[in-house]
């Protein structure tokens, strides 16, 4: 998939960023962009019993290319897929009791059973390298909670402060000190005698 709007918000154009989502409990009250190194389009098939739903799509000016053996990618109309284009679907198929446990109990037919699918066309966004950025890990652990039927533990989590120590060579410190402890200071009292000696001569 490939997006040239995507350098707008720091991406690359083999790197769509999402910031549309449709409505789901993964994306609920979701609003931070996600981002998608070289991902592939997903689309939902239609089978009988299973529920599809296109979670993520990219934006209407990014297309799917269907060719990379030029070395150069353009939209090609009538080849390549215009967007917005599918890159997160979800499956969801309801299981009967029977089907699963063998027993019509009325215990078993007080809950219904569901097998549940999701699949993204890219593996590399919840890795350290882009788990930081806006709100690829919110989403990522957003759907592990979604897959494992824990939604209460869905949510939006605040970013916690990091701990950036600045890394510098003896040189640079050495430049820093002499700077601001001795340079600095020095002009400034240059210039007050000197303000002071001209106006004591008038």
């Amino acid at each position: 998939v490939i997006d040239p709007m995507s350098k707008l918000f720091g991406g690359d154009f083999a790197a769509p960023v999402v910031n549309q989502y449709t409505a789901h409990e993964i994306t609920s009250d979701f609003v931070l962009a996600t981002i998608f190194p070289i991902i592939r389009s997903v689309r939902g098939i239609p089978v009988e019993g299973i529920t599809t739903t296109e979670l993520l799509k990219t934006s209407a000016n990014s297309w799917a290319e269907s060719s990379f053996d030029s070395g150069t990618v353009s939209f090609d109309d009538g080849v390549d897929t215009k967007g917005p284009i599918p890159v997160a679907s979800i499956a969801v198929k309801n299981l009967s009791p029977e089907t699963e446990k063998g027993s019509k109990s009325p215990e078993n037919n007080k809950s219904t059973q569901k097998a549940t699918l999701l699949v993204v066309g890219d593996s590399d966004f919840p890795i350290n390298r882009y788990t930081n950025f806006s709100g690829n890990g919110d989403f990522f652990l957003n759907s592990i909670s979604w897959l494992a039927e824990e939604e209460n533990l869905i949510s939006i989590r605040p970013k916690e402060r990091k701990n950036t120590p600045i890394q510098m060579t003896q040189f640079l410190g050495n430049a820093i000190f002499v700077t601001g402890i001795i340079l600095f200071p020095g002009l400034i009292g240059v210039i007050g005698v000197r303000t002071w000696w001209r106006r004591r001569r008038l």
